[in-house]
């Protein structure tokens, strides 16, 4: 009776008029927030952009499509917590893996940042900036402080810095995301495939490991960066390209120690092909190895990605890094590059928040005290 009085703390009330808050406030924090954030967001568009969303929903117009994934987000959100408080759970069900992540206050946390900031990238741009993507709002005057009007202020060039820290997310995210998992992509391929396999694929693959790890990783970027117009899509695939080895020898680690299991022994006995133990048995059971791991290189790409736009070797567009160099260079203007730090370091947090407890569900030995 505890545990469902615990669940339904706020009761369908307050689902009805704030999804997520009963979960909130029954410690199931980022659930309540995951729930809670689109149906603030949904709120805010319609009270602040009513007459935008209502000319163009329907339209077929990038921000009429946005406005519809918005809505349909917070649409869903509503009835996901109205029916989660309707719903007691059973007593003595127990709580898998993911529900054990979810549930974790800091990955709760940590997620809500992440969600936040996706939708920003993806639905701001079309909601938030002028309906022209190629124009740049500019003021009568530069290095206006942050105000109702712009809420980032405005640079040396009398450009929004709002504007600006919105293509820049939409770029830097992107890269970064795309960066970091064609990385552990790469990484958990060769990996897994050299553990598993063992023999002469295993030394091949960790000589070239370890070539890969010699070699100067920022100077390397950093050389490509001047001789090629690098474009988006070409910088990710280069960030990938010099961050798979890590991945890929913590990776065949794990392989080699699965490979020496009893069920992997009584698989082979049985018949069963080594592409299907690899796929179904082996990869499902170093999941926690390869999350935790895709999610430091999504992080160590985004890092990678603002070093190389601070340094004006990124893209030629809009960078969180590149509103990080104004930002310096304007100084004691900090708003310039304040908000893209401060926005960059909260990501790269939430991203080791998840990761954390990505380790301590699927690691065994996290439970253990001495």
């Amino acid at each position: 009776m505890q545990s469902v009085a615990r669940h339904q703390r706020g009761g369908v009330g307050l689902s009805v008029f704030l999804p997520g808050a009963p979960q909130i406030l029954a410690g199931r924090v980022a659930e309540g927030l995951l729930a809670l954030m689109p149906w603030l967001s949904a709120i805010l568009l319609l009270v602040l952009r009513a007459d935008l969303v209502s000319s163009q929903l329907g339209e077929g117009s990038t921000v009429g499509r946005a406005s519809m994934a918005l809505l349909a987000a917070a649409g869903l959100a509503w009835a996901w917590s109205l029916r989660d408080v309707s719903t007691p759970p059973e007593a003595g069900a127990g709580q898998g893996a993911w529900v054990r992540i979810v549930r974790d206050p800091w990955a709760g946390i940590g997620l809500a940042i992440l969600l936040f900031f996706a939708g920003l990238s993806l639905l701001g741009p079309p909601l938030l900036l002028p309906e022209d993507p190629g124009r740049t709002q500019t003021t009568e005057e530069g290095f206006l402080p942050p105000s109702m009007d712009h809420p980032m202020g405005t640079d040396n060039a009398k450009s929004d810095v709002f504007e600006r820290f919105l293509d820049g997310a939409r770029v830097t995210l992107g890269i970064g995301l795309l960066a970091g998992l064609g990385g552990a992509l790469i990484g958990v391929t060769l990996g897994a495939w050299a553990g598993f396999t063992g023999g002469w694929v295993d030394r091949v693959v960790m000589r070239c490991v370890d070539f890969f790890i010699a070699l100067p990783k920022l100077v390397l970027l950093i050389a490509l960066a001047a001789l090629y117009d690098l474009g988006p899509v070409t910088l990710a695939l280069f960030i990938a390209f010099v961050q798979w080895p890590a991945l890929a020898r913590i990776v065949r680690a794990e392989a080699v120690a699965l490979a020496q299991r009893e069920f992997v022994h009584a698989l082979r006995a049985f018949g069963v092909s080594e592409r299907r133990i690899l796929f179904r048995h082996v990869l499902p059971n170093a999941q926690g190895v390869i999350l935790v791991g895709t999610a430091l290189a999504v992080a160590n790409a985004l890092l990678i990605e603002a070093g190389l736009s601070f340094l004006g070797l990124g893209l030629d567009s809009a960078s969180w890094g590149r509103l990080i160099k104004d930002g310096g260079a304007l100084f004691p203007h900090w708003w310039v590059g304040g908000f893209a730090g401060m926005s960059l370091v909260l990501v790269v947090v939430a991203l080791n928040l998840v990761a954390d407890a990505v380790r301590d569900v699927f690691d065994p030995r996290a439970d253990v005290t001495v």
